[in-house]
């Protein structure tokens, strides 16, 4: 088995981590590690899942300006505190699990000697200063691999380096007997942020193709 350290940023559990937990469900190639980048909620649920012996946190202090405008700053100190961690797993490969992970991995990764990998989940848009998207661009020059979620986010940076890993059921999901006939409903579920970035505008689209008489019994959306 390959040790893995995987760096997460820790403030909440969100679908990155989700995501990692179910890549990482039945897997037996992988010895994992998760190293939370700040104090939050995250490392709860993978303390639960894994073994509080599996993971570490690093309780840097959150600055979110620091974060926001000088992410090299809290680079440096993330590089410092990791480095005890890394001497005493001495991993076989670094992973870095969602876009502010990348962003803060440049420093560390300069000084490692094994594979480093860098998942990205947002699009270019999403990140909110030109300090950020800039390191974020370097750091896609200093990991290995470089992985996204969708050819749209990988249009969104302009990186040829990024490969595509999409974040979907498996295909024996997709029977014959679940496909939707002619006049059955059809019912549309969905999570997350009603915004553009988020898919949002592509169900809307495909809702108004449909016909002024299928929406005549549509649920209007409900914002908790």
């Amino acid at each position: 088995m390959k040790k893995v350290i995987f760096v997460i940023l820790g403030l909440d559990f969100s679908g990155a981590e989700n995501v990692l937990i179910q890549y990482l469900d039945g897997n037996s190639e992988i010895d994992p590690y998760f190293v939370f980048i700040y104090e939050g909620n995250a490392a709860q649920h993978f303390s639960e899942r894994f073994g509080a012996s599996k993971v570490f946190q690093l309780k840097i202090c959150y600055i979110k300006n620091e974060l926001r405008f000088l992410p090299k700053v809290t680079q440096y100190r993330l590089k410092h505190a990791l480095m005890t961690v890394i001497e005493q797993l001495r991993p076989d490969a670094f992973y870095f699990n969602n876009t502010h992970e990348v962003i803060l991995s440049r420093k560390i990764v300069r000084e490692l000697k094994v594979p480093c990998i860098g998942h990205v989940h947002d699009m270019q848009a999403s990140i909110g200063t030109v300090c950020k998207r800039y390191e974020a661009k370097r750091a896609f020059d200093e990991l290995d691999v470089v992985l996204t979620v969708s050819e749209a986010c990988k249009k969104s940076w302009n990186c040829n380096r990024m490969k595509v890993v999409y974040n979907g059921v498996s295909d024996d999901y997709f029977t014959t007997d679940k496909l939707i006939k002619k006049n059955d409903p059809i019912v549309v579920g969905y999570v997350g942020m009603i915004s553009k970035r988020k898919g949002f505008d592509i169900l809307v689209k495909v809702i108004e193709s449909m016909g002024d008489n299928k929406m005549e019994n549509c649920v209007q959306p409900y914002r908790r």
